[in-house]
């Protein structure tokens, strides 16, 4: 396991963090703009990192509440306003429905940003076994949730981006 590539994905992972807390002090075309660079480096950041081996059989310690997640939530949802819907096309129902499945960029960014706040979170105890776990369990979620709702995020906001709509929000 390399220390290096460790401290960068957390050092990616604390900043995204921050970055979606204050999401209420931005202006949406900044917003989705520093988005466009940190998602990108967030996803090579966690591909780069080996799945640790785990030290303990219960799961680290959760602290994201409803209402930590529902905070993060609305601030991007109140910036965003009605760019943070779209339409999902790489939704696993999609594949099974003939209606289009609709998705939201607030909720797959709070998603993203619960998962690494927990991780984030368990590396201040300074414990290396519990930071360990945490890692496997960050990594793990990436590649069965949270690396596709990273990338579907990306897509609406490069979509988002380059639309135009974001101009009349300034």
């Amino acid at each position: 396991m390399s220390v290096k590539e460790n401290i960068e994905f957390l050092t990616v992972a604390v900043e995204t963090c921050s970055f979606l807390e204050q999401s209420p002090d931005r202006q949406p075309k900044d917003f989705v703009a520093t988005l466009l660079k940190i998602l990108p480096l967030l996803y090579l950041k966690t591909m780069l990192i080996d799945l640790p081996e785990r030290y303990y059989e219960e799961d680290p310690e959760r602290f994201v509440s409803e209402l930590d997640y529902e905070t993060v939530r609305a601030g991007i949802y109140s910036l965003l306003g009605e760019n943070d819907g779209f339409l999902n096309t790489f939704d696993a129902d999609m594949q099974l429905s003939e209606t289009a499945v609709g998705a939201s960029i607030s909720e797959l960014l709070t998603d993203v940003y619960q998962e690494l706040k927990d991780y984030v979170l368990c590396c201040q105890f300074g414990n290396e076994n519990v930071r360990n776990d945490a890692l496997n369990v960050c990594i793990k979620a990436f590649s069965e949730h949270w690396g596709q709702k990273l990338l579907n995020a990306l897509q609406a906001l490069h979509t988002l981006f380059y639309s135009g709509n974001l101009e009349s929000q300034d």
